[in-house]
């Protein structure tokens, strides 16, 4: 999970969405793919500095949090 967690980081590192340069179900499901994070007591958002960003970019857009 961690090095997915960094591959996912470094595709943020140039992009503002998970895929398709837009919004989209990709971007939800990591949302909630961070949720789940919780129960494992891991936070990749708060480890990493993309994902860190762009989870609150998707928290700002107030669909879900």
């Amino acid at each position: 999970a961690r090095r997915m967690a960094v591959k996912i980081d470094e595709h943020l590192a140039d992009n503002e969405y998970m895929a398709a340069g837009r919004f989209s179900i990709a971007d939800i499901t990591l949302y909630v793919t961070c949720g789940f994070c919780r129960v494992m007591k891991w936070a990749p958002h708060k480890e990493l500095a993309n994902l860190g960003r762009w989870h609150e970019a998707m928290t700002a857009r107030g669909f879900a949090g």
